[in-house]
């Protein structure tokens, strides 16, 4: 069931290549981009939002599902050339138009595509049901006097103030 540590990671060894912080209550780690020799992240049932590190090229098996992100940061895992486990699933993630550089990355990233289900489109996996432009459009501005509500609906009030 975890020690039920909170807060932030406090520094490790540089030396660590495996660390399990499986079901604490960790809300941030920032610490692990001194890790280089990591191989192996287990952080699964935390309250993490964010990581404010880059894992080295050595990482090969980050676990990160039950915990609270909503994006995903390419930057973690641009360096990981082994990552062969990945575990993403079961975090609340908001699919919209700061997540476009992701969702292109995962076009062609099999490791990526079906750890993502959209929590703001009713579960969809982020790669098959929606394509850039569908979850990143902008409705077009109104020019004729109009106001624009959100979802797309137009009021002309000039038509009804003559």
């Amino acid at each position: 069931m975890g020690n039920q540590i909170t807060g932030t990671l406090p520094a490790m060894p540089a030396t660590t290549e495996h660390l399990i912080l499986n079901f604490n209550k960790f809300d941030n780690i920032d610490s692990v981009d001194q890790l280089g020799r990591m191989t192996v992240l287990y952080a699964i049932g935390n309250k993490l939002e964010n990581i404010n590190a880059k894992f080295g090229t050595s990482l090969e098996n980050l676990q990160l599902a039950g915990n609270r992100f909503k994006t995903y940061d390419l930057n973690w895992t641009n360096d990981a050339e082994n990552l062969t486990g990945l575990n993403l699933k079961r975090n609340p993630w908001v699919c919209d138009c700061d997540m476009v550089e992701f969702r292109e990355a995962l076009e062609t990233n099999e490791i990526l595509q079906k750890q993502i289900q959209c929590q703001n489109i009713h579960g969809a996996p982020f790669i098959d049901d929606l394509s850039a432009d569908m979850f990143c459009y902008q409705e077009p501005a109104t020019t004729s006097g109009g106001m624009m509500f959100k979802g797309g609906f137009a009021l002309a009030l000039g038509m009804f103030l003559r």
